[in-house]
């Protein structure tokens, strides 16, 4: 094999990059108030990646049990803690 390139680098294409284009920058800003980025229309810029906004969603802790492991190995209860994360809304 005189060729080591991978086969994908054969149908790569340059892709066109245009700079004539509004940037982020330019629309975006942070509203301290409602603490979230909102474009220069006053929506928050959530809506254009989900259709509902993010929510906090609690996930609660929780005891694994004590028990030996497929190896025979003894292993004593743990703890798990809750965990808070935001998630798109439901």
């Amino acid at each position: 094999m005189e060729n080591q390139q991978p086969l994908i680098a054969f149908f790569l294409q340059p892709y066109p990059i245009s700079q004539t284009g509004p940037t982020n920058s330019d629309h975006e800003e942070y509203s301290s108030e409602r603490q979230l980025n909102v474009g220069v229309d006053g929506l928050p810029l959530h809506l254009a990646r989900s259709s509902s906004p993010p929510t906090s969603c609690y996930t609660p802790g929780h005891t694994i049990p004590a028990g030996y492991t497929p190896s025979g190995k003894y292993k004593s209860s743990t703890i798990v803690p809750g965990k808070t994360d935001k998630r798109a809304g439901r």
